[in-house]
């Protein structure tokens, strides 16, 4: 048997990739062993969204050559799409970008002349050493923000047709798993592709009528696509998870208009206070980057205190990294390295405070908590409906969603005591079991003013 091994960087679509690659090698009878031990081939499944990122796969490509000289070093994803030159000086023999990956098995067994084989559609059937599964539900992206290399790597929307996404879902189910993430690129743009058009609400509901169990959690969502119908979901059903993380980039408007985000401030405070006022205790996240070309310190002080006053849970800060290929990539670059890690550690102190305050104002309610395979000390920890971690009992099985209440705020968690298991959800037989290897949406509410993208 064959070994390989596998290490991937980047977001939930690259680590859903990631599993489908595993299992579309573990079907021609691949052994998965870990990235470090010796193999015939190590496969790096690559992101390019930041240059931090792009160096950390070159490192681990050279550490790939460093544990197995011999072996038939791969890179794949948005990086190798995107420069797969650069991926080959770093040690890449074989680099297969986005549109390649159903080949990837093929050009691998190829390349070792093990003949070459047929195309392998990629998909899942569960995710061995999560509780939580990842379900991709749509590809690539129309939007052209001036800082994202994202549309160049994987090309323009494309959504799974429901049929496919729901079948999956129920593997999922079947596999143990009760909590499924829809990701994506664009996720909020689901169905406008397709024939008949459709959209993210209509399959969120298709895939709670037909699939029985789990809960379902949405990933990022760009907030253009939070539409009427998306937020009446959310409160109808519990089994939508109340959370959701909605991208900003920047809070001030000249800034946000360079960057070609189709929103202004304003806009996107109405989105998040809608949501707050139609779903209770609803976490909010958002993405922001310092340092994007032009950003001087009144555009980083609109920012900082428009975020001071939003009610976001948490947030996930970026200093600005310019990539080849984008518009961005032209502009001169106003703010120093040092300024852009100052006012990046300023919003990330922010995000912790914001993070408290939300936990603290859970204090004395009732969650539903999924039991992960993660430990405090002695104690289990578990992830609410709402994106809180919540610290439970050790007796508690892994796998299981169970009624919280939380007692208090401590050490950057909620420490709960359980209630009983969840009402509308039973918990599963069995732990999971490893198995070895814009455009803005019709319903979009409120409609940005400026719609160019």
């Amino acid at each position: 048997m064959s070994r390989i091994a596998f290490y991937v960087l980047g977001c939930k679509l690259n680590q859903y990739e990631l599993r489908a690659i595993q299992e579309a090698f573990g079907s021609r009878g691949w052994e998965t062993v870990p990235f470090g031990e010796r193999a015939e081939v190590y496969l790096v499944h690559t992101c390019a969204v930041t240059g931090r990122s792009a160096r950390q796969c070159r490192q681990m490509l050279m550490r790939a050559r460093r544990f197995s000289p011999d072996a038939l070093v791969v890179a794949t994803g948005c990086y190798a799409e995107v420069a797969p030159e650069e991926l080959r000086a770093a040690g890449a023999d074989l680099v297969l970008g986005t549109s390649r990956k159903e080949e990837i098995v093929g050009a691998v067994e190829e390349a070792l002349g093990m003949g070459k084989a047929p195309a392998i559609p990629l998909q899942v059937s569960g995710f061995p050493e999560r509780s939580r599964a990842l379900l991709k539900v749509q590809d690539g992206c129309d939007r052209r923000c001036a800082y994202c290399i994202v549309p160049l790597a994987r090309g323009p929307s494309r959504s799974r047709p429901p049929d496919d996404v729901v079948e999956e879902a129920r593997r999922l189910a079947a596999a143990g798993h009760m909590e499924i993430v829809l990701t994506g690129v664009d996720i909020g743009s689901y169905g406008e592709d397709l024939t008949p058009p459709s959209s993210l609400p209509e399959l969120l509901s298709s895939l709670l009528e037909e699939v029985e169990g789990p809960r379902f959690r949405l990933s990022s969502l760009e907030p253009m696509g939070l539409s009427e119908e998306l937020l009446d979901l959310i409160s109808s059903s519990r089994r939508l998870c109340r959370h959701l993380h909605l991208p900003l980039q920047s809070g001030d408007g000249k800034v946000l208009r360079a960057m070609g985000r189709p929103y202004s401030p304003g806009e996107y405070r109405e989105w998040v206070e809608e949501a707050h006022r139609r779903v209770p205790d609803i976490c909010i996240g958002a993405d922001v980057i310092v340092g994007f070309p032009g950003e001087d310190e009144v555009a980083f002080l609109n920012t900082l205190r428009f975020l001071e006053e939003l009610p976001i849970s948490y947030l996930h800060v970026f200093p600005f990294s310019p990539r080849p290929g984008t518009e961005a990539w032209k502009m001169p670059e106003t703010v120093g390295h040092g300024e852009k890690k100052e006012r990046a550690k300023l919003l990330r102190d922010l995000g912790e405070e914001k993070r408290r305050e939300f936990y603290r104002g859970l204090v004395g309610k009732e969650l539903e908590v999924l039991v992960e395979d993660r430990h405090i000390g002695c104690r289990k920890v578990g992830l609410s409906d709402n994106y809180a971690r919540v610290a439970v009992g050790p007796e508690e099985r892994t796998g299981c969603i169970i009624r919280v209440r939380a007692l208090r705020s401590e050490g950057g968690l909620l420490v709960g005591e359980r209630l009983g298991p969840c009402a509308r959800i039973s918990p599963v037989p069995e732990p999971v079991q490893a198995s070895g290897p814009s455009r803005p949406s019709p319903q979009g509410w409120p409609r940005p003013k400026d719609s160019r993208l």
